[in-house]
């Protein structure tokens, strides 16, 4: 909590930090504090740090137990009759599989993801600014997206402790099941999230909260939407 909140130097009106406990606090209870007053450069890298670190964590604690996982269940999708043929494609699988779950592969492949992400996401956002009216420019966004992410971060690091701990993969083993691992990404973290961006976007856009609310809720929105209906099409196909 203190690289978190520490790290993100919000001056107060007498360029004094703000002080640790109260960026806690207004993390938790009132986010508008933390972009009331200008954004420093430190910000974009010790917000990025945090979220590469508690993602990166998440995933490599849990990758035992997910590389035993897809393990499984490639090796019992494999119908090839012959032993001969069904080891090798087993042990394809399996190259396949140690290279996808290696550390150094997972912590490179999650962070190349997490910066694309931020990128993306910022300017969508950013073109939804321009719809509200709100005042916002590329950087501010990303920093507000930046902050936002914390939360989702955040689930990655839960999620791979309690999968490494119960030594189950239980939020891998419900991908398997399209709806479920869609509606398992709107949770409370989700919501936090939604809820810092509506913010940032309502403090630093100088637009009202429901302005904002809009925005970032329809697009959320639309995003369930094209998620669900990816998996209705991807059920049709193994229908066919």
């Amino acid at each position: 909590l203190y690289i978190i909140y520490g790290g993100l130097s919000m001056e107060n009106n007498n360029n004094e930090s703000m002080p640790f406990l109260e960026k806690v606090k207004y993390f938790f209870i009132k986010p508008s504090k933390l972009f009331q007053e200008p954004v420093q450069k430190s910000d974009y890298a010790i917000s990025a740090i945090i979220i590469g670190f508690l993602s990166v964590f998440g995933e490599i604690i849990q990758s035992p137990v997910v590389r035993r996982t897809l393990r499984g269940t490639l090796n019992s999708a494999n119908t090839v009759n012959t032993v001969r043929d069904k080891q090798l494609v087993n042990s394809i699988f399996n190259s396949i599989v140690n290279t996808v779950t290696n550390p150094v592969a997972t912590a490179i492949g999650n962070l190349i993801g997490i910066l694309i992400l931020v990128f993306v996401s910022s300017a969508i956002y950013l073109l939804i600014c321009k719809i509200i009216n709100a005042d916002i420019d590329y950087g501010k966004m990303i920093i507000i997206y930046l902050i936002a992410y914390i939360p989702i971060s955040l689930r990655t690091f839960f999620e791979g402790i309690y999968t490494s701990a119960a030594n189950s993969a239980f939020f891998i083993d419900n991908r398997s099941s399209g709806y479920i691992s869609v509606l398992l990404k709107y949770d409370l973290f989700k919501v936090w999230q939604v809820v810092i961006l509506i913010i940032g976007i309502a403090v630093l856009g100088k637009v009202s909260k429901k302005k904002a609310a809009a925005g970032v809720v329809t697009w959320n929105a639309i995003g369930l939407l094209f998620a669900l209906l990816g998996v209705v099409m991807a059920n049709a196909f193994k229908a066919l």
